[in-house]
C-alpha cells in the first residue's frame, strides 16, 4: 500500500443525514473516496435553520477530513447555499454535499462566494420583485372592480 492509500484509509469522514438512507450515503463515501471510517450523524432539514445546533454538529465533526451533508436527491435539496455556507465555516479540508445516487456538489470557497451567494442573491431579489408587482398588480385590479361595482351598483 503506498502512502496516500495510507493517508486515505486513515483518515476519517463524517457524514451528516438531511434526508435518505445513511447506509446508502456512507456507502457512496466509501466508494468516491476510499475512506474506510465513516461517521454518520443523523439530522433533518429543520435543524439547517437553528444556527449553533448545526455549529455544534459541525464542530463535533471538525477531526474529520472530508465533511458531507447527505440526502436523497441532490437536484431535489433546495437548501444547498445555506449547506455550503455551514460547510465553509466547518474548517475541513474537503466539503460536499451527496446523494443516494452517488452524485456530489463539491463545496470550494471560491465557487461559493463567486457563483452561489451572488445567484441566491439574484433569486431573493427576483422573487421580491415578482412579489411588489404581483401585489400592486392585484391592489389596482381590485381598486377598479370595486370602481366599476360601485357604478353599476349607482346606475340600478
Amino acid at each position: 500500500m503506498s502512502q496516500t492509500e495510507h493517508s486515505i484509509t486513515n483518515t476519517r469522514a463524517t457524514v451528516l443525514v438531511l434526508s435518505g438512507n445513511s447506509q446508502t450515503l456512507s456507502e457512496q463515501v466509501r466508494l468516491a473516496t476510499g475512506i474506510t471510517s465513516v461517521n454518520v450523524v443523523a439530522t433533518d432539514e429543520r435543524m439547517i435553520r437553528r444556527f449553533r445546533e448545526m455549529l455544534r454538529l459541525i464542530r463535533n465533526a471538525s477531526g474529520s477530513s472530508l465533511l458531507c451533508f447527505g440526502c436523497s436527491d441532490l437536484e431535489l435539496q433546495r437548501f444547498q447555499v445555506i449547506l455550503k455556507s455551514y460547510l465553509l465555516l466547518s474548517g475541513a479540508s474537503t466539503l460536499c454535499i451527496l446523494d443516494e445516487r452517488g452524485r456530489n456538489a463539491k463545496v470550494t470557497v471560491p465557487a461559493v462566494l463567486l457563483f452561489d451567494i451572488p445567484r441566491f442573491l439574484f433569486e431573493l431579489a427576483a422573487s421580491a420583485i415578482v412579489i411588489v408587482v404581483t401585489s400592486i398588480t392585484l391592489f389596482g385590479m381590485r381598486f377598479s372592480l370595486r370602481k366599476r361595482t360601485r357604478k353599476v351598483i349607482v346606475e340600478e
